[in-house]
């Protein structure tokens, strides 16, 4: 794990790649007092480590894109099962860019860092993206909820 990210990497810019928001036919008409919709969320992420020669100099950059999508649907009315009745979704697409400072990591701690840091950092842009998508829809607003701190894994073996 990288001890302290702030002597390895510097923040350059977070910034919204791809958006999409879909709704089924008539939403409008939808009564949302029901309680039986269902919300489903996803995530995924990417990255890339990047590398240039600056006036003989090397320069090192990491990309990271992130991905959310939630949505509300409707489960199906019979025992047949299905994916039931989609409501909305909602679909974003992040990137973030930073400059490597000090290179001294391997390639496991990288994942780990795009892993845990990439979800954190736009975590606020997805909600308030949510927020107001549904807003902007008329929609009632669904609560994305706040992260869990992340914990540095446990040594398996005991300390002397």
């Amino acid at each position: 794990m990288i001890e302290s990210p702030h002597k390895h990497f510097k923040l350059q810019r977070i910034s919204l790649r791809k958006a999409t928001f879909e709704t089924t036919k008539n939403v409008e008409t939808i009564e949302f007092n029901d309680q039986s919709f269902q919300v489903q969320s996803k995530r995924g992420y990417g990255w890339e480590r990047l590398s240039s020669d600056i006036d003989g100099k090397l320069v090192e950059a990491l990309k990271l894109e992130v991905g959310f999508g939630i949505r509300l649907f409707a489960p199906p009315q019979n025992e047949e099962g299905g994916d039931g009745r989609t409501i909305y979704e909602i679909e974003a697409i992040y990137a973030i860019e930073f400059d490597i400072i000090e290179p001294s990591f391997d390639q496991e701690d990288l994942v780990e860092f795009a892993d845990r840091n990439g979800t954190h950092l736009v975590w606020p842009y997805w909600r308030l993206h949510v927020s107001q998508t549904l807003q902007a829809a008329s929609l009632p607003q669904i609560t994305i909820p706040l992260l869990a701190p992340v914990h540095p894994k446990k040594s398996s073996t005991p300390e002397t």
